[in-house]
């Protein structure tokens, strides 16, 4: 069950959050991960996103179905936060730098505040490497074997995982450090045709790898319904769409992936131009944070052709 702390964010009528439903992976039987969603109240939606096939929702995984709720839970009111930020103070989240919900990030008040500028650091730096990997095809990738008891959960669909980690060199964020980070991408080259992605910041590869195989697998999902009759509606699903239908795609995305035998220096991160706790109702039981990096285009930039999901 969710943290009891968290309770008071939980209404059916009102919300934010309206419920909670939970789902063993890869099987009832065969229960190795628990997938956790959170469903936000409508009247908090974006207007301007139609996200027909994610929702409005927020996702948590674990080995343990009380720890997925609570992550579910959290990031619920991470999203909730972007909106009551942008309906009533929107320069102060940051939100006239980047209109989206880049590098924000949301944990308990007793997880204490290094994970939660890392969390929203790796946030801001994973959607920058995303644009640099696509747009300038310069970051330098080691290949790495995904670990057998996630890469089980992708049976159901015939195609071949690969995983690709990069060395980030990042800067120091109020009481965080300088530190090195890894940026994973995973991606489903999915028979006959198609690419599917995932990718995640941390300051572990393994921890990285393993939330990027993840949310690989939960677009694998997201895919499915779309061929099952879901339309998909803002830039994220129909660039889902796009890239899972593509004949070309997974070799759309070699062609930008720099392969280096051996570990590759770090590469240079940009400065930090927006680093801010956001307070609001969710305080004190939890702490939002928002970090934003130069020279990183909201994820909502350019066209379906850009593999940034």
């Amino acid at each position: 069950m969710y943290s009891y702390k968290l309770l008071r964010f939980f209404d059916a009528q009102t919300g934010p959050i309206i419920g909670m439903s939970s789902t063993p992976h890869p099987s009832f039987w065969r229960r190795n991960f628990w997938y956790s969603v959170a469903h936000l109240h409508p009247k908090w939606k974006d207007p301007d996103r139609e996200d027909n096939i994610f929702g409005f929702v927020g996702g948590g995984w674990s080995r343990g179905k009380g720890e997925s709720q609570l992550k579910a839970a959290v990031e619920a009111i991470e999203r909730w936060s972007v909106r009551h930020m942008a309906t009533s103070a929107a320069g102060e989240a940051g939100l006239s730098i980047d209109p989206t919900s880049n590098g924000f990030a949301a944990r308990p008040q007793e997880a204490g505040e290094a994970p939660l500028l890392r969390h929203a650091y790796h946030e801001a730096l994973e959607r920058w490497s995303l644009n640099r990997f696509w747009d300038n095809g310069d970051f330098s990738f080691m290949r790495h074997e995904p670990p057998e008891d996630i890469a089980k959960l992708f049976r159901p669909w015939r195609g071949t995982l690969h995983c690709y980690t990069a060395t980030l060199a990042g800067k120091p964020l109020l009481s965080l450090p300088a530190e090195q980070i890894t940026f994973a991408l995973c991606v489903f080259a999915a028979y006959p045709h198609g690419a599917i992605p995932g990718s995640a910041c941390a300051l572990d590869a393994s921890d990285a790898i393993q939330r990027a195989m993840l949310e690989a697998y939960v677009h694998c999902i997201a895919v499915d319904r779309m061929k099952k009759g879901g339309r998909p509606g803002s830039i994220t699903e129909r660039r889902l769409d796009f890239f899972a239908n593509n004949p070309h795609a997974f070799d759309m995305v070699v062609e930008r992936l720099m392969i280096s035998d051996s570990s590759p220096a770090a590469h240079e991160t940009p400065d930090i131009c927006f680093s801010r706790h956001i307070c609001g109702p969710w305080n004190p039981e939890v702490q939002v944070f928002r970090a934003i990096v130069k020279d990183s285009p909201p994820i909502t930039f350019g066209g379906i052709e850009r593999f940034l999901i």
